[in-house]
């Protein structure tokens, strides 16, 4: 994929750091035409380090100006400002490309009626510090180890357009993320239901969270059994993930396949399968609890955008 437009990106925060350095180091671009945006610039030390070529600033409105392609990577209560700041930069031929979850085109098209992408990256789980905390199942500390694991297509890339967003365009930002993770395009018909973006972002973006957390959980209970250490517990539990996962999306074994095959009647996992599905309501209410979240944000979203 050869382009020659100038890409811009804004915000160097968890997200955008591992994004930004995953697109950069496919060498796809000329790194003349690659300008970052922060408002710490000492958090893009590193990357001037890496990638000497490229232009950073923080001046968003300098930004807006050189590029042709605008990738946000900010909070949702920042976008708003943002993009009043940008727009009087910005033209027709401006193709801008978020990671937003609640935010929609409705309102993007309050401030800026053009070309906009919706992108919701499902990375490796992250902490609040440093892009070397950031872990995937488990603990990583270097940063082209990250990069390799999302090149061999770790997570699922959501991706949503608006009307205006050109054939051209949509194959660009397709093929880009498709080299680094797999992508799921939701159609306009996808999207008149509000509930599938919701439902979509909850299991590819939350979901190595929720996925990590049940893993904790498991060994932290497991280990008050035994003898065994938690490190140990926690490896055989990983491997086991891992391996359950590779059998259903690379091997094509179906969840009821390898329940069947694992469980027997009257026997222990057949036990613990039964007590999973008789307290279901356990992920429902969280499900409900994680709805209500979605939908006051979209509240108070719809307000700030005056819808």
């Amino acid at each position: 994929m050869e382009n020659r437009k100038k890409l811009g990106f804004i915000g160097y925060g968890n997200i955008g750091k591992l994004i930004i350095n995953n697109i950069l180091s496919l060498n796809l671009f000329d790194f003349k035409n690659i300008i970052v945006s922060n408002r710490n610039l000492n958090k893009l030390n590193l990357l001037i380090e890496k990638y000497p070529d490229i232009t950073v600033t923080s001046d968003n409105k300098f930004l807006a100006m050189e590029s042709d392609i605008i990738f946000i990577f900010i909070g949702t209560e920042d976008v708003k400002n943002l993009l009043e700041e940008i727009k009087p930069y910005l033209n027709e031929n401006t193709y801008l490309i978020h990671s937003v979850a609640a935010l929609s085109f409705q309102m993007i098209s309050k401030i800026y009626n053009g070309k906009v992408s919706q992108v919701i990256p499902s990375m490796a789980s992250k902490s609040e510090s440093d892009l070397e905390k950031l872990t995937y199942l488990k603990r990583l500390n270097d940063l082209d180890e990250i990069l390799e694991l999302n090149r061999k297509k770790h997570g699922v890339s959501l991706i949503s357009h608006n009307e205006l967003v050109e054939e051209e365009n949509k194959e660009f930002l397709e093929d880009l993320f498709s080299s680094f993770s797999d992508i799921k395009v939701l159609g306009r018909e996808n999207l008149e239901n509000e509930r599938n973006m919701e439902v979509a972002t909850i299991l590819s973006s939350c979901g190595p969270a929720l996925i990590s957390i049940f893993i904790k959980n498991l060994v932290k209970l497991s280990n008050s059994y035994c003898n065994l250490e938690k490190e140990e517990l926690e490896n055989i539990l990983i491997k086991t993930v891992k391996s359950t996962a590779t059998q259903l999306d690379e091997n094509n074994q179906t969840i009821d396949e390898i329940i069947r095959n694992t469980a027997t009647k009257g026997g222990i996992t057949q036990v613990g399968l039964d007590y999973i599905q008789n307290n279901n309501f356990v992920i429902d209410t969280m499900l409900k609890e994680l709805f209500k979240t979605y939908d006051e944000k979209i509240t108070i979203l719809n307000k700030q955008y005056g819808l």
